[in-house]
């Protein structure tokens, strides 16, 4: 099936995904859509999903990621930065999603994906500042003491990218 891509190489899938709609996404894989195409920097619908939320976004839809996952929407499908969507979870505090993703995995669970800076998904809420994807990743086993490439761990990277000081 021959489709249009926007600016961002995103095709009506994933454009579909990263506003929140699934009922748009569900129709558009009936009609032959595939939910792990990949687009710009060879990511995936689900990375779309739980991407930080643009001003456009209808709205955080969980039950999206839910049936992602259920379409073998996989959690450490790697982009070729090798971030994959528990990054991008964790980055914009989706935890309900980082739970959908961490439970899909089944008992051979991976919280610590490394993208190509070594950076897991711990450090990407240490940078942004999501706490409660902090804790969730810590409780699954995520560690503080992880260095990334430049040795940085993410209780570095969280004193370095500290939002909430004026600069």
């Amino acid at each position: 099936m021959r489709t249009c891509t926007d600016v961002a190489q995103r095709n009506a899938l994933h454009f579909a995904c990263s506003i929140g709609r699934r009922d748009a996404a569900q129709q558009l894989t009936a009609l032959g859509h595939l939910t792990n195409s990949k687009y710009g920097a060879d990511r995936t619908c689900l990375h779309a999903a739980v991407e930080k939320p643009f001003d456009y976004r209808v709205e955080e839809d969980e039950e999206l990621v839910q049936w992602l996952l259920d379409c073998r929407g996989d959690p450490l499908a790697a982009d070729s930065d090798d971030v994959t969507p528990m990054h991008l979870a964790a980055y914009s505090n989706r935890v309900l999603a980082l739970r959908l993703m961490v439970a899909s995995q089944g008992r051979k669970r991976n919280v610590t994906p490394r993208d190509k800076l070594g950076r897991t998904p711990l450090h990407y809420a240490a940078i942004s500042g999501a706490n409660e994807s902090v804790s969730f990743l810590i409780d699954q086993g995520a560690e503080l003491s992880t260095p990334d490439l430049k040795g940085w761990t993410p209780v570095h990277v969280a004193i370095r990218y500290d939002s909430s000081r004026a600069h």
